[in-house]
């Protein structure tokens, strides 16, 4: 990084952020309660925190509060007035295909993500874990999967397995293949395999097509559930349009 750079650090371990030794603004970010709610602190000269202010988000999901912080952050450093940052960040209610509420279905919840990697699944997960318990939702937590190209699902096949140990049941499609030439092994069947194999009692079924899995959809859900559909191929058009 040049020198001339502004350079900004978040973290959300406080002690490490007093070790830090690089050049720059070091920020702590800390969630008051294991909810929406998120507080942004600044490292002084003096060797003290200053609370900058709190925010609610209207988006569940650590990662959405990371990524609320550096906005955050940058506005401040121009001069932006904190009432401004926070009512800025409530009023974001979210973009198309990120945690996109798509309806409902006998009192589940529906879903649509574009995560496609690993770490976006994970994200999405615990960012549904979080939506479930501020909405009271007692229900499963159900994962529709189709991988987007042969060629990332076989890079990263191991760390793709392991992303669903958050979810109740998984659904997993034939992959999407981007215009790829099939790989030999991998499949979805393949895949479902090496799920079932990592989590022997988790519910893991493999579903090849949209129209199909639907119709296994509809006639499973129940109230308090919440269904994620997950990649960025022909999934994205599951769960929309249902009635009921």
């Amino acid at each position: 990084i040049p020198p001339d750079v502004r350079r900004y650090w978040l973290f959300d371990n406080r002690e490490e952020a007093e070790r830090f030794q690089e050049q720059g603004e070091r920020y702590y970010i800390q969630s008051l309660d294991e909810g929406h709610t998120v507080r942004l602190s600044h490292w002084m000269p003096s060797f003290t925190w200053l609370t900058l202010g709190d925010f609610d988000l209207q988006v569940p999901g650590w990662h959405n509060a990371w990524n609320a912080g550096m906005v955050a952050i940058v506005a401040h450093a121009f001069g932006m007035e904190w009432q401004f940052i926070s009512e800025g960040l409530h009023a974001f209610t979210g973009m198309g295909r990120r945690f996109e509420q798509v309806g409902a279905f006998n009192d589940a919840i529906l879903i649509d993500d574009y995560a496609h990697h690993p770490t976006e699944i994970v994200a999405t997960l615990e960012a549904a874990r979080s939506y479930m318990a501020g909405h009271s939702l007692k229900g499963r937590l159900i994962s529709c999967f189709q991988a987007h190209r042969y060629t990332r699902l076989h890079a990263f096949w191991s760390e793709f397995a392991q992303a669903f140990l958050d979810t109740d049941v998984l659904y997993v499609l034939e992959p999407y293949s981007a215009h790829e030439s099939p790989i030999a092994g991998v499949t979805g069947q393949a895949f479902t395999d090496e799920v079932r194999r990592r989590f022997p009692h988790k519910q893991v079924e493999f579903v090849p097509e949209l129209d199909a899995l639907k119709t296994v959809l509809q006639e499973a859900l129940a109230e308090g559930d919440l269904v994620l559909s997950l990649g960025a191929g022909t999934v994205t058009q599951l769960l929309r349009g249902w009635k009921g």
